[in-house]
């Protein structure tokens, strides 16, 4: 029996069960995305957003100051953060 042989109530319950499963992540998404943003906030601030986050979450910048590209300096953090030191490989590895 199925869809093919004419009895089309398994992809009907197939359906009911996507439609379900929907509405049900959905709701709890939007009940928790609510809950967050009352306990904690989703959001960071709006100087924080019209800046950049590269300094704020990374601590680093993300961009190369390029000719023509203008790189905004991030309030409260001075001038750009120092670069990362990179590492060296280490001395007397076997080749």
């Amino acid at each position: 029996r199925g869809l093919l042989a004419g009895d089309a109530g398994q992809l009907l319950a197939e359906c009911i069960g996507v439609t379900v499963n929907v509405l049900y992540v959905g709701t709890m998404t939007a009940v928790s995305l609510w809950f967050i943003g009352k306990l904690v906030g989703n959001r960071v601030s709006a100087e924080d957003e019209i800046s950049g986050l590269d300094i704020p979450e990374m601590g680093v910048a993300g961009y190369t100051a390029e000719p023509g590209h203008h790189i905004p300096e991030a309030k409260g953090f001075g001038t750009a953060a120092p670069p990362i030191p990179l590492r060296r490989p280490a001395t007397g590895m076997m080749r």
